[in-house]
């Protein structure tokens, strides 16, 4: 039996009793925007839930509204569309998110760059909208994998809702989750040291080496992985 809840559905259009959709009958999730895109691609404004099956809605904390959304759909969303957010970010649904506002308000011409108040991805760089794979964590290899199964070297972005940093190598701009790099170096049995700086794949010593030894110009003894670790064994290489 369904809770008799009053929520706006936008994969119905119907406000009334509760529906659920999916093998998980949860609530669907406002930012996904009436579709069932995981990227966005197709929607106006990139409106999406990558979390279709986690049952962690939470319902809109703007007073009297009944929507249930993810906070990381909310967040992501914001970080790929270059706006800053608080630690305690409250939970909200698109119409009562002032940055969802304004964006489409922008897109529709209505206020100029300056009023939009986005991030400029460079110094002295407006851009009315930054391409997701210029934005997507640089360790998912311009993919938005988060298991590296169809990459070369499993690169992968594990911490999607995550902000992103900048490379800490001086002139570089790519942008990265320091956990993305260390989940990498973990994966290939590469130690990761306390103080590991939050690296590109092209600034990471261990990737190139990783490069150089799966195609055969250095040997196992110069790859540097963890001595006894599972990277000595012969077949590792196919198995990761």
């Amino acid at each position: 039996m369904l809770p008799e809840t009053v929520i706006h559905c936008p994969l119905c259009k119907f406000q009334g009793t509760i529906v659920y959709h999916g093998v998980n009958r949860n609530p669907c999730c406002d930012w996904a925007n009436g579709t069932d895109s995981l990227t966005g691609c197709g929607n106006t404004h990139d409106e999406c839930c990558p979390y279709p099956g986690v049952k962690s809605q939470k319902q809109c904390q703007h007073d009297g509204c009944t929507a249930y959304v993810h906070k990381q759909c909310h967040q992501q969303w914001l970080t790929r569309h270059r706006y800053d957010f608080p630690d305690d970010l409250k939970i909200l649904c698109r119409n009562h998110d002032a940055n969802y506002s304004r964006w489409v308000r922008f897109k529709a011409r209505e206020i100029t760059q300056s009023e939009n108040g986005t991030i400029p991805m460079q110094p002295g760089q407006l851009t009315d909208r930054v391409p997701i794979n210029k934005l997507w964590c640089d360790w998912a290899m311009g993919t938005m994998t988060n298991n590296g199964r169809r990459n070369p070297h499993q690169e992968c972005c594990v911490f999607s809702h995550i902000r992103y940093v900048t490379c800490q190598h001086e002139g570089c701009t790519k942008y990265v989750h320091q956990l993305c790099h260390r989940d990498w170096l973990e994966k290939h049995c590469y130690a990761v040291p306390t103080n590991l700086p939050t690296l590109c794949r092209d600034h990471t010593e261990s990737y190139g080496l990783w490069v150089r030894f799966t195609a055969g110009d250095i040997p196992r003894s110069q790859n540097e992985t963890i001595p006894g670790s599972v990277a000595a064994i012969g077949e590792f290489r196919r198995q990761v």
